[in-house]
């Protein structure tokens, strides 16, 4: 039996519902899932939509019921005819790859292997329902997976449990970094801003990525500390003199050339701006919502480019696991815990709340009697 931790109301407790277990047929795998991580985005999608800012909201679209969750990973329980054979150990716990699109060859996005930006009504990702009323996702017992090749093998690359947060959290901050590495800069002239579960992944990841470590900037002094232990220079965004600070401290004097901001609120991508040097690269990846304005006229004058970020390609996914084997020394990776999966209200309330530091990751302990 197919059990979901699903969304049946929007900002209600998650209620349990269950359905007979799929069959998988063709290139399909159904999974039993082991751990399934938490993002920011379920809360998005528990609260049922989007801040816009100015006291407007976006919607979700979506239908309910649903089971959250993008983050999973889990052990292969049975497979379609074309799977080929001997193609997973039994007992291993594969990271699901979520963003998965149409696959047709009249999508752009897909053929370019850019299938996480698909916008078809027939894209497959797990991206909570998105595409339908769904029963799959991390905060479910199985899944089933459209294809056999976005199962990934994550050993050598990071801990058990965590395979789940780097298909999401972890993909999101490594495809972030990878677009301000390119700009011929060391690491001090880069600012992480907003030190949650995605600013500590790239944080992990910077050394290797950038060759050291950036600046971050916070609320929190408590995550700053986490990040000061970690080799970073950091700045609290709620000191009036923090941007004449960073300012006075970049390379020449005349503030940082990239930013990447893990909070996406008004408020931090206008202090982002704020920090940037002419040229400079504001990359904004947070979906906390709000509003940024500035006269057009600043874009030329400033020479400066504002980017968004949405997670990740398979291909980059793929690349980051082996990034990750061939830099254990130099990686460090993010606070984190595991709880029940018969916790998932409750995170979704603590999160809601920012009282959750790190990642917080669910164990998959149904009663084995049902399984």
């Amino acid at each position: 039996m197919l059990r979901s931790q699903a969304l049946v109301e929007f900002n209600q407790d998650l209620k349990i519902l269950e359905r007979p277990l799929p069959v998988p047929k063709g290139p399909e795998v159904l999974i039993k899932s082991t751990f399934g991580g938490l993002c920011h985005s379920d809360v998005h999608l528990y609260e049922g939509h989007f801040n816009l800012g100015r006291d407007m909201k976006l919607p979700v679209p979506i239908k309910l019921p649903i089971a959250l969750g993008h983050e999973i990973e889990g052990t292969v329980v049975a497979v379609g005819e074309d799977v080929p054979k001997d193609a997973f150990v039994d007992g291993k716990s594969y990271a699901i790859f979520p963003w998965i699109g149409c696959g047709k060859s009249s999508c752009s996005n897909c053929v370019s292997d850019c299938e996480h930006w698909c916008t078809s009504p027939d894209k497959k990702k797990f991206a909570d329902g998105e595409s339908g009323d769904s029963l799959y996702g991390g905060y479910s017992s199985h899944n089933l997976i459209p294809h056999w090749k976005y199962l990934l093998d994550y050993e050598g690359a990071v801990p058990k449990g965590l395979g789940c947060a780097y298909m999401c959290s972890g993909l999101t901050a490594y495809s972030a970094l990878l677009k301000v590495k390119d700009l011929g800069i060391n690491a001090e002239d880069v600012l992480i801003l907003g030190l949650g579960g995605l600013g500590f992944q790239a944080v992990g990841m910077a050394k290797a990525v950038l060759g050291g470590m950036p600046l971050v900037a916070d609320i929190d002094e408590n995550k700053l500390k986490e990040a000061e232990k970690r080799g970073c220079r950091a700045y609290n965004t709620t000191d009036k003199k923090a941007v004449a600070k960073i300012m006075k401290e970049s390379n020449d004097g005349t503030g940082i050339k990239a930013v990447i901001d893990f909070v996406g609120a008004g408020k931090t991508v206008t202090f982002g701006d704020a920090i940037l040097r002419k040229g400079g690269k504001l990359v904004v990846v947070g979906l906390f919502g709000g509003t940024f304005a500035q006269p057009t006229i600043f874009f030329p004058l400033k020479a400066r480019c504002i980017e968004g970020s949405f997670v990740g390609s398979l291909e980059e996914t793929k690349d980051m696991l082996q990034l990750l084997r061939n830099n254990r020394d130099s990686v460090e990776f993010p606070p984190h815990h595991f709880v029940s999966i018969f916790e998932a209200s409750k995170s979704l309330k603590e999160l809601q709340a920012g009282q959750i530091f790190g990642r917080r990751i669910f164990k998959h302990d149904w009663p084995t009697s049902r399984n």
